[in-house]
C-alpha cells in the first residue's frame, strides 16, 4: 500500500507540525506537505498532488477561505477534506456542509483524535479513487511509453451467448438510492417488457432489496455462493418471489455470512442468472467493492445513482473517472440523478432524473414498487420518470398493450427460475 500523502493548509508551523507528529506512528509513516500560503493552495494540489488528504486549518476559517475550499472540491473531488479551526468559521452551517469536508475538529486537538480523523479521510479517499497518489509517485521512476503504445482497449462487451443481459445498479456513495432505482427497474422490466427478472443484492452487509419489497426470505445469496459449481436448479430453489414477478435472490439477515461470498461466487451465480432469466439487474453497495468489480466486467449496463448535492457531485466526478480508468465505455454507463427538486433543480449535467417524491420507493407502496402497475396520477406520474430514466438503455417493449392484471398474477404465481423466455434482441 502506497505511503498516504497528506496536504497541510495553514499559516503558522504548529498545525503542520502536529500532524506530523500525530502520524509518525503510522504504518506505512504518511508523507506531509505543507502550504503556508492558502491563496496559493491550488498551485500547491497542481504541482505537488495528488494527495489523500487536506487538513485546512484556521486560515481557511474565513469565507474567502471556505469559497476556495469549495472550489477546491469541485476540482479535486479525489481529495478528503479535514477542517480545523481554532475559531468558530465565519459562516453557517450550510456554507460549511457545501465544503464537502468529512469531518471538523475544533482546535486544540489531541493528537490520537487528529490522527484518527487523518486515518478515517485517508479510507475515505482511497474508496473514491483507490491508491491516490500512485501514478505521481511512480512517474519519476517509470519507463517513458513508447511512442506508438495504443490506447488501453474498453472493456470488452460480455458476448450474446451468456444469455441474459446484466444490469448494474452503482453509485458513489450510500443512501443515494441504488435500491430505489434497482427494484423499479426490475419491476418495470417484467411489467413493461414482460420479461423474465431475477434481482440479485449485492450489498452483502446492509442490503436492503427484501426489506423495501417486504419480502422474508428464507434462503439468501450466501446459501448459493457455497455451491460450486451454481447450476439452474440450484438458483431456482434459493431466489424468492415477489408478487410483482421479480425473482430476488436476498442479501443475507446476518451481516457475517457475508464473509462466506467471493467474488468467483458471485460471478457463478450471475452466469448461473443469466442462463435462466432475461434479464438480471444487481443491486450494489456502495463504491466499487471487489464483488461488484467482477459483476461490472459483466454488465452490459451500469446504472450510476447520484444525488444531486455538491458533495454527492463531488464523489460522483471522482466515481466516473474511475470507470474511465477501467476502460468501461460511456456508452454502458447511465447516469440517474436521484430526489431531484423540480422546483430548484440546480445546475445538472445531462442525465436522466428521478423527482423527489414519498411514492418512489417500494416501501412506500407497501412493498411494491411503483413501476409494477401504477395506479392514481401520482403514482402513475413517478413510473413515467422511472420509464423515461431506463429508456435511453433498454430496448423498445414489445408492441401491444401492457399485460392486464390477471395475466401479471399468473406471472407471479409461475415456479421460480422456469420463465426462462426466449430474449428479445434490439
Amino acid at each position: 500500500m502506497r505511503r498516504p500523502r497528506i496536504l497541510v493548509a495553514d499559516r503558522g508551523s504548529r498545525l503542520p507540525a502536529q500532524v506530523t507528529a500525530a502520524l509518525a506512528a503510522a504504518d506505512p509513516a504518511p508523507e506531509v506537505a505543507v502550504c503556508a500560503e492558502p491563496s496559493d493552495l491550488d498551485g500547491t494540489l497542481v504541482r505537488d498532488g495528488p494527495f489523500h488528504v487536506l487538513v485546512a486549518g484556521t486560515a481557511l476559517a474565513t469565507g474567502t477561505g471556505l469559497a476556495r475550499l469549495r472550489s477546491i472540491g469541485e476540482d479535486f473531488p479525489e481529495v478528503s477534506v479535514v477542517l480545523a479551526f481554532a475559531r468558530r468559521p465565519q459562516a453557517d452551517l450550510r456554507e460549511l456542509v457545501r465544503v464537502g469536508a468529512v469531518d471538523l475538529l475544533q482546535l486544540p486537538v489531541d493528537d490520537d483524535e487528529l490522527a484518527a480523523a487523518i486515518a478515517r479521510a485517508v479510507n475515505m479517499a482511497r474508496e473514491v479513487v483507490p491508491e491516490a497518489g500512485e501514478d505521481h509517485a511512480e512517474r519519476a521512476d517509470a519507463e517513458p511509453p513508447a511512442p506508438d503504445r495504443q490506447p488501453a482497449p474498453e472493456l470488452p462487451l460480455p458476448p450474446e451467448e451468456d444469455g441474459g443481459r446484466v444490469v448494474t445498479v452503482v453509485s458513489a456513495t450510500g443512501s443515494a438510492g441504488r435500491t430505489t432505482v434497482a427494484t423499479n427497474l426490475a419491476a418495470h422490466l417484467v411489467a413493461v417488457h414482460r420479461a423474465s427478472v431475477c434481482l440479485v443484492d449485492l450489498d452483502l452487509r446492509f442490503g436492503g432489496v427484501a426489506a423495501a419489497m417486504a419480502l422474508h426470505p428464507e434462503t439468501a445469496i450466501s446459501d448459493l455462493a457455497s455451491t460450486a459449481p451454481v447450476d439452474d436448479r440450484a438458483l431456482a430453489g434459493l431466489v424468492t418471489r415477489h408478487p410483482s414477478g421479480v425473482d430476488v435472490l436476498a442479501a443475507p439477515v446476518d451481516p457475517a455470512a457475508a464473509d462466506t461470498v467471493t467474488a468467483e461466487g458471485v460471478g457463478a451465480i450471475v452466469a448461473a442468472a443469466q442462463r435462466a432469466y432475461e434479464w438480471v439487474v444487481c443491486d450494489t453497495p456502495p463504491a466499487l467493492t471487489e464483488l461488484a468489480l467482477g459483476v461490472v466486467e459483466r454488465s452490459h449496463h451500469l446504472v450510476v445513482v447520484s444525488l444531486t448535492d455538491r458533495a454527492s457531485r463531488r464523489d460522483l466526478r471522482a466515481f466516473l473517472d474511475r470507470l474511465r480508468r477501467m476502460q468501461v465505455p460511456a456508452s454502458r454507463v447511465q447516469l440517474v440523478f436521484n430526489r431531484v427538486d423540480e422546483h430548484d433543480p440546480g445546475t445538472l449535467p445531462e442525465a436522466a432524473r428521478i423527482p423527489e417524491h414519498p411514492l418512489a420507493g417500494p416501501a412506500a407502496s407497501g412493498g411494491m414498487p411503483v413501476t409494477a402497475g401504477a395506479t392514481g396520477p401520482a403514482a402513475m406520474e413517478m413510473a413515467g420518470a422511472f420509464a423515461a430514466a431506463f429508456a435511453d438503455f433498454l430496448p423498445p417493449p414489445p408492441p401491444g398493450p401492457p399485460p392486464s392484471a390477471e395475466t401479471e398474477t399468473a406471472r407471479a404465481q409461475r415456479p421460480a427460475g422456469r420463465r426462462r423466455l426466449r430474449r428479445r434482441r434490439d
